[in-house]
């Protein structure tokens, strides 16, 4: 149902302390889906909770599986 760059995850894990694996776990609690607040691309966005912090998570819907781009954390919808 998820699929990702495990590169882009690591990166993650080092700049915010989690990775897609984390996020999808949150993912498969509860989420919203919202517009993507990167206005230059047309994209939605998961807005999850990892640990107690809200994280926004651009995908795209591809060949049947939601690609994560990213993923923050994002204190605006604490």
């Amino acid at each position: 149902m998820f699929e990702w760059d495990q590169r882009k995850s690591i990166e993650l894990k080092k700049r915010h302390g989690f990775s897609f694996e984390n996020v999808v776990l949150a993912l498969e609690k509860e989420f919203l889906i919202i517009d993507s607040p990167n206005k230059a691309r047309s994209q939605k966005a998961f807005l999850t909770f990892v640990g107690d912090y809200p994280v926004v998570v651009p995908f795209e819907f591809r060949k049947g599986k939601y690609r994560l781009i990213t993923a923050w954390p994002d204190r605006r919808y604490k």
